[in-house]
């Protein structure tokens, strides 16, 4: 269940003690790498793709002009392959696969991703759990894959969407901010599309702030980037509106940015910015000086630096058309007309601790994902909470008491083990239903096993917080007869759904 209210402003900046410097930025990332492409595609337009690179190493694949990389929570890599008209995977064993797509333009409909045809995908935006939205430009719709494999068709757009790039999703899916050429476009359930704003030369990507959650764009062709407001109006935050000016060190307004395309906000302040043709990647840090991160140019053959660092002299990059942040801040970067996916692992945990899908909040989502990584027995240094080198049930319970400061059996995470936690789950109606996998800590999961069965129960009533109150304000256990009535009260309401 992704938790979303949009008159709720998330402020990060009271999670976090202090916001990042860059010198502290470029201490926390390793080396720079190459995960997918070869960089031998001709020209614009054009699909490299062959049928021997299905599920074959990233690095030895064509990518035609791909134009945005996310990353799900499992590690795997989502490429919009533009000009090869599908969605690639990326696989942590370093193997490419199609999940949406012929590899030929057209419109089959909705169905299985691999038998559906998409027209020049220009943009995609993923959740954790891999779920990811689909910008099919050429079909001016935006779609959906989901992880069993099928794309279902959610927006409409009654008008055409021109040189869409940028699309941002909401965690409950409400709401969805796209780019049109000069408009931002917004899609809700009940309005429809509507133009958010507009007055723009030629949209790029777009984000939403997690400190004050408004959305912030870039406009490549006006080298600017603007926080855009409810009402229509923006105001300028990076880049000149020139394509020279200024540099690393000065403000990030006073300096040009020629075609800035990609944002991507940094967990601990900050955010990063990709420049299509001065092909680079800046950081602006959270007193609004702008720092060169990455070095390149414009020209397509400009590929360099493996294995080296960030900070280590020469151009790297070229043609940068987006940059995101991985679940557990590594850095990608989407580049080159020729194809190229770069990536920086970070070298230390990034952001709020527990904070797995990095949305500044300690919420559902985070104890979910944690519960599958301890199902997968992955023991990822990201979701080792008390370094031990294992992600395991301890990790779980570090999440729930300390840095949830909650109790097993919490539903809503509202800080309380209550008769509301129980009426929730009940209403769910997932407890010992025939559905395998189907149950998460909103639903009754409390055991981490992905089904709710009397095993949560007793997680949670073993934990001792049935009704004491909020943990910090808690003074004992229940008495043994409180927990006995509760236990006898849940055993009536189970027989009793049996029964029906």
């Amino acid at each position: 269940m992704r938790c979303f209210a949009i008159s709720i402003v998330v402020l990060m900046l009271a999670s976090r003690c202090e916001a990042i410097t860059f010198e502290q930025l470029l201490e926390s990332y390793g080396n720079l790498e190459t995960v997918a492409g070869t960089g031998l595609i001709p020209d614009k337009a054009v699909s490299g793709w062959l049928p021997d690179m299905e599920g074959g190493l990233a690095t030895d694949a064509e990518l035609s002009r791909p134009h945005m990389t996310m990353a799900d929570a499992l590690g795997n890599l989502y490429i919009a392959d533009k000009d090869a008209h599908a969605i690639r995977m990326v696989k942590p064993d370093g193997t490419i696969h199609t999940i949406a797509g012929t590899n030929f333009p057209g419109y089959s409909g909705d169905g299985p991703g691999v038998e559906i045809d998409l027209f020049a995908p220009n943009g995609l935006y993923t959740f954790p759990d891999g779920t990811t939205y689909i910008l099919d430009l050429g079909n001016s719709l935006i779609r959906k894959w989901s992880p069993d494999g099928n794309v279902v068709t959610v927006v409409e757009d009654p008008s055409v969407i021109s040189i869409g790039r940028g699309l941002w999703v909401s965690p409950d899916e409400s709401l969805i901010y796209y780019s049109s050429g000069t408009e931002v476009r917004r899609w809700t359930e009940d309005s429809g599309v509507t133009v958010y704003a507009s007055g723009f030369v030629a949209l790029g990507n777009l984000a939403v702030d997690p400190a004050d959650g408004e959305l912030v764009v870039t406009d490549r062709e006006g080298h600017g980037v603007y926080k855009v407001y409810e009402n229509g109006t923006r105001d300028l935050i990076a880049g000149n509106e020139s394509t020279t000016g200024g540099g690393s060190g000065f403000l990030a307004t006073q300096t040009g940015l020629d075609e800035v395309r990609g944002i991507a906000f940094h967990p601990e302040g900050g955010y990063l910015l990709a420049t299509h043709e001065g092909g680079q990647i800046w950081f602006v840090d959270d007193n609004e000086r702008i720092h060169l991160l990455i070095d390149g140019d414009d020209k397509r053959g400009t590929h360099g630096g493996d294995g080296l660092p960030l900070t280590s002299p020469g151009k790297k990059i070229s043609e940068a058309r987006a940059v995101t942040f991985s679940t557990e801040g590594d850095i990608i970067v989407t580049e080159n007309d020729a194809g190229f996916i770069r990536y920086v692992r970070a070298n230390r945990a990034i952001g709020v601790s527990g904070d797995f899908n990095l949305d500044g909040l300690l919420d559902v989502e985070d104890i979910n994902l944690l519960s599958i990584e301890v199902r997968n027995n992955t023991h990822k240094n990201s979701f080792d909470l008390n370094a031990d080198s294992l992600v395991n049930d301890d990790d779980r319970q570090i999440w729930v008491d300390e840095l949830k400061s909650t109790y097993f059996g919490d539903a809503n995470l509202d800080g309380e083990f209550n008769s509301r936690d129980l009426v929730l789950i009940f209403q769910a109606g997932e407890f010992e239903d025939d559905v395998i996998g189907n149950s998460t800590w909103a639903t009754g999961d409390w055991d981490g096993n992905s089904d709710f069965n009397s095993g949560d129960f007793v997680v949670a009533f073993q934990a001792g917080g049935y009704e004491v109150g909020q943990r910090a304000a808690a003074f004992s256990v229940p008495e043994p007869g409180m927990v006995t009535t509760v236990f006898l009260f849940l055993s009536l309401l189970i027989s009793c759904r049996r029964l029906f």
